[in-house]
């Protein structure tokens, strides 16, 4: 028998081949040609799509390419990014101390401001109020066994009137060592007057002559004694702020006048 390409009119001619034979050959010839053809096919559909997935893959390389430029764009982009919202923070940080400092510098000079109106309104309001307190006490000599009379002269030096004005005032003798000024209420009972700007009030005391004998008029020219005078001056102004003017004098026989004592005499 010879090979699958020999035809069937080439047989040996000593052998006589049937038919079914003769198609089974030729079945046999069909089915390896047509085998052949699909191998070109699928050989040809590899190369193609072979070429294709190289495309592919250049397309793909490029695109990661692409990709890795943009993710190298986007990570300048951030550090940019950050850095510019560091300045911008830093930028926010100056202008705040900057903008505290301000602040500051104008509380300062507000503070100032306010201080300079209050010390121009309270030196105003000094300047204007009224300002009351013993102008001069006079006596006659003291003779002994009489009554030992004291003028007192009380003025508003201020440049308002004094509203108010209740003077509580008193004498008495005492020993050189105990003439510490006693605390005196203010006297609400007291008759209330109003002294005008440089107006001036008068206010009478008196030490009887019972008190002043020879005895006592002796000692109070020798200085182990002497006259006593204190009190106080409680006034208001026009804005209805209280004041007080305390007084403390001591009786010198010569001249026969009073001197302010070391302490006790106070105004506000």
């Amino acid at each position: 028998m010879n090979d699958e390409k020999a035809n069937p009119n080439d047989l040996p001619r000593n052998r006589r081949y049937t038919a079914e034979e003769v198609l089974l050959l030729y079945r046999i010839r069909r089915s390896t040609g047509w085998m052949a053809f699909f191998a070109m096919v699928i050989a040809i559909g590899s190369a193609v799509a072979g070429y294709f997935f190289w495309q592919q893959l250049s397309v793909t390389k490029d695109q990661l390419d692409q990709m890795d430029d943009l993710f190298e764009q986007v990570q300048k982009s951030i550090i940019g990014f950050h850095q510019q919202a560091a300045a911008v923070e830093k930028a926010m940080q100056e202008f705040s101390e900057t903008n505290r400092k301000n602040t500051d510098a104008i509380s300062q000079q507000a503070a100032a401001v306010v201080k300079l109106t209050t010390t121009a309104i309270s030196w105003q309001a000094a300047v204007d109020r009224p300002w009351i307190g013993i102008e001069t006490v006079s006596a006659a000599p003291m003779v002994p066994n009489q009554a030992f009379a004291i003028k007192v002269v009380i003025r508003n030096s201020g440049r308002s009137p004094g509203l108010n004005v209740r003077p509580t005032l008193y004498t008495a003798v005492r020993a050189v060592k105990d003439t510490a000024n006693p605390h005196i209420a203010e006297c609400d009972s007291c008759a209330q007057t109003v002294v005008p700007p440089n107006g001036v009030l008068y206010y009478d005391l008196s030490i009887g002559g019972d008190i002043l004998t020879q005895e006592k008029t002796d000692h109070i020219k020798n200085g182990t004694e002497v006259v006593l005078l204190w009190g106080r001056v409680d006034y208001s102004d026009a804005v209805a702020v209280e004041h007080t003017t305390t007084i403390c004098m001591t009786y010198v026989p010569k001249p026969a006048s009073f001197s302010a004592c070391s302490h006790g005499n106070d105004v506000n």
